[in-house]
């Protein structure tokens, strides 16, 4: 849960994190619509 409170605090608003395969048919367009993808450089996931 550490990383979804860091993306809150540095995006200023509530986040949600799954897994593309977790999204229901009905909801998966609209949602992949919207989607921001967010990464750690992999310098700095050790």
């Amino acid at each position: 849960m550490g990383i979804k409170f860091y993306l809150e605090d540095l995006y200023g608003r509530k986040v949600d994190l799954v897994t593309e395969a977790a999204l229901k048919p009905l909801i998966r367009d609209p949602i992949l619509a919207e989607v921001v993808y967010a990464w750690v450089p992999a310098a700095l996931s050790h």
